[in-house]
């Protein structure tokens, strides 16, 4: 950490075109180090994009997966591919996918089974350069069964017809 410290120190010596130590070879050699350090270790994000945040059971999760360099937010080159993870409400991995980028897209779906549990479910992605730090890109989604009310509604008005601009009135019921 106290060699990367002054290399960052050196960085900025360097980079002032001013500067006297920026002709020196040693810091010229320790610079060209340290920027294919900082090439080989920047970070790459993933990013899932879905369809809904609510589904029902049964229904297919469509998503677009994302890889980007975290500094440039370009495509990332280190990672062609992303593993995808649902995971349950309980945090168990329900499914998971693994899709292959090409100029860091991916696209994939996960269909839920039918008789799938209602709650707050995760989607969580990552590349195998992330899973060495332990950063992932993790998503609530929710699954909940819609069950509509079974109504009866009956509407009952007061006469059988009504002229222009009378006023009508009528009752209503719910069972």
């Amino acid at each position: 950490m106290i060699i990367l410290t002054a290399t960052v120190g050196f960085t900025v010596a360097l980079t002032l075109s001013d500067s006297l130590l920026s002709d020196h070879p040693f810091l010229k050699a320790l610079f060209e180090k340290f920027q294919k350090q900082q090439e080989h270790l920047s970070p790459e994000k993933v990013y899932l994009h879905y369809d809904k945040t609510l589904y029902k059971p049964g229904e297919t999760i469509w998503l677009s997966a994302y890889i980007r360099d975290a500094r440039s937010l370009q495509p990332s080159s280190k990672s062609d591919i992303v593993y995808v993870e649902l995971l349950n409400p309980r945090g168990a991995v329900e499914q998971n996918i693994t899709l292959i980028a090409q100029e860091g897209q991916a696209a994939g779906d996960f269909q839920l089974p039918a008789n799938a549990k209602g709650g707050t479910y995760k989607l969580k992605a990552y590349t195998k350069w992330q899973q060495n730090t332990g950063e992932f890109f993790e998503r609530d989604i929710q699954v909940q069964a819609l069950v509509m009310p079974n109504l009866n509604m009956k509407m009952e008005f007061e006469r059988d017809a009504y002229g222009p601009g009378a006023k009508a009135t009528a009752q209503l019921s719910l069972e």
